[in-house]
This record gives C-alpha cells, structure tokens and sequence, in this order.
C-alpha cells in the first residue's frame, strides 16, 4: 500500500481539488517541484490502516456471509459496502492529509493523523467523518468488491 497506492491516492486528491485545471500532469510536477518526491507519500499512514483493516475485514466477513449468500458477487457487494461504512473515517482523513501541500498544512507537525483528525471534528464535526464521499465510495467499492469476489469464485472453480 504504501509504495503503490499512496502515490496513486494523492494524485487522485490533487485532481479532485483542482479539477479546474487542464494539464492534470502538471499537478504532480509542481507538487514534485515545490516539496519533493515525499509530497506523493503524504497521508500514507492512514492509507496503511485503511487498506489493511479493508482488505482484512472483507476477507473474514466473506468467508462468514458467502455460506449464508451464497452468490460471489452479491456477497463482494455487501461486504464492500459494509466496509466501506466502516472504512469511510479513515478514508476521509487520508483524503484531508493528501488534499494540503505546505502553503496551507504549513509546519510538518500540522500535516500528521492526529492534527487533521482534531482539524476536521473542529471545523466539519464528527459527522463529517462518517459521511463525506460515502455514497460515491459505496458505489466504486460495491461495485468493485463484487467484481472481485466473484472473478476469486470463478478462478477457484477451475483451479481448485
């Protein structure tokens, strides 16, 4: 995750803020330009939690519900979506961490996971934590998690 998917994140986030620009390119070098190739990793501890407690929980809730369900990619839609409830917090500081560069997070220390979870019940309410982006990321990860469930349930019909 933190190799390949934080760099991935925080590019996402820098287009979404600045979706008003045309060369989406010259986002990346301009961060790269005003603080380094570490500007790409910023927000990757909580992309660790997030994708680790995800991806766990996804799994072990599966193999629970799938019995029950018994249909791959329904049961890959329900599990995203509750993980995705679940997730929504830690995905909403990540996505606060990703969005600042140094003119507005300023002094390091202003950048961590603890600071932007106090910035963010301070000025949005807890409330924000468990509602931004949800019904988007519900969509995008439903939809992926059945698509993924069932491609494992077909692969492991021919290669048991």
């Amino acid at each position: 995750a933190a190799l390949w998917i934080t760099p991935c994140e925080r590019i996402k986030v820098l287009i979404i803020k600045h979706r008003e620009r045309k060369n989406r390119f010259s986002l990346v070098l301009r961060s790269l330009h005003s603080e380094g190739i570490t500007s790409l990793y910023r927000g990757t501890s909580p992309t660790v939690i997030r994708n680790g407690a995800s991806v766990g929980f996804r799994f072990m809730l599966y193999e629970k519900l799938m019995p029950i369900i018994g249909n791959a990619a329904l049961t890959g839609a329900i599990v995203g979506a509750i993980s995705t409830v679940l997730n929504n917090p830690i995905d909403v500081i990540k996505s606060s961490m990703q969005a600042g560069d140094k003119s507005t997070t300023g002094h390091k220390s202003k950048r961590g996971l603890l600071y932007t979870v106090n910035t963010i019940i301070q000025t949005q309410g807890y409330k924000y934590l468990f509602t931004a982006g949800l019904k988007a990321r519900i969509l995008k990860i439903t939809i992926g998690q059945a698509v993924i469930f069932q491609t494992i349930a077909t692969v492991k019909t021919y290669y048991p």
